[in-house]
């Protein structure tokens, strides 16, 4: 059976908004998915501090702000105030629930996550993520099991939290496919299911959106390992016949769509390669993220 894997990113209020119409396109193709929630508050003014920026923080899109983002998103927590994104979450709790998706965590603020993970202490790091997996408890009624760093940042102590948590599985890294990581020497009893194919936000910096359909089509096609590919619902959103054109492409191509929770029930973890966990960077993307490495040892 060949599987590919959704993972959906919802971090910001428009990605929020966007969350029905992207329900309801997986369901018209029978593809389940994962949909990872940053549960915390917008604050994108933060971004236009002079000497800031999100273009500046390792792991973001090379994509302009304002074409990311309206002009009343950016002014967010400096001329605005800030968005709290628990209180819409929890509108599409119940639907997606009961429409068989699955709820997984990303870290409350992707600004300090991207630009200061890096400099972060143990505590530092794990209170950091026990407040997001607590915001995701109450608002969900269950501990997240899967969990997704903003921009590939992560740091030794934050793959050492993963496992003290119990997560079942974790999404933070690109590479090829499913494997247990090895970070700087260290076994983490997580494994890791990476994100395998290029985003859209990716690909139409440089081409169309068509042909970015048809060149992640065209990896899909070669793949021999389970894929997972990521959605940004905040971006993605405004492609929807890119959406239908991947999601029907992939079900062409034999494979079903699943979310990863149901990936990992897939998979003989015992059976996994050790892979080192490396820096490097990813076309599209600034700076160097975390990638799957060479096998261990």
């Amino acid at each position: 059976m060949k599987l590919l894997a959704l993972k959906i990113d919802v971090d910001t209020a428009k990605a929020v908004a966007a969350v029905p119409h992207l329900a309801e396109l997986l369901r018209s193709h029978q593809a389940g998915a994962t949909f990872f929630w940053s549960l915390g508050e917008e604050r994108n003014g933060v971004w236009l501090r002079p000497g800031y920026g999100l273009r500046q923080m390792p792991g973001s899109s090379y994509i302009p702000l304002r074409e990311r983002y309206a002009r009343s998103e950016l002014i967010l927590g400096s001329l605005q105030p800030v968005r709290g994104l628990f209180k819409l979450a929890k509108r599409y709790q119940d639907e997606l629930t009961e429409a068989g998706f699955e709820h997984a965590l990303r870290p409350l603020s992707r600004y300090h996550w991207q630009l200061e993970i890096a400099r972060w202490d143990a505590e530092t790091t794990k209170v950091e993520m026990y407040r997001a997996r607590d915001a995701h408890t109450r608002c969900f009624g269950v501990p997240a099991r899967g969990h997704s760093a903003f921009g590939g940042q992560m740091n030794r102590q934050a793959f050492r939290y993963l496992q003290m948590a119990g997560y079942a599985y974790s999404c933070d890294t690109r590479g090829v496919g499913p494997y247990w990581p090895i970070v700087e020497g260290e076994y983490v009893r997580v494994p890791q299911l990476p994100v395998t194919l290029p985003m859209l936000e990716e690909l139409v910096q440089r081409m169309s959106a068509e042909d970015a359909v048809l060149h992640i089509l065209h990896l899909s096609e070669q793949a021999q390992q389970p894929q997972v590919f990521n959605f940004a619902a905040d971006f993605d959103s405004r492609y929807p016949e890119a959406i239908a054109a991947l999601l029907t492409g992939w079900l062409l191509q034999g494979y079903q769509l699943v979310g990863l929770d149901q990936l990992l029930l897939q998979l003989d973890v015992s059976k996994l390669p050790y892979h080192h966990v490396v820096k490097g960077e990813v076309s599209g993307r600034k700076g160097q993220m975390a990638l799957q490495g060479a096998v261990y040892p």
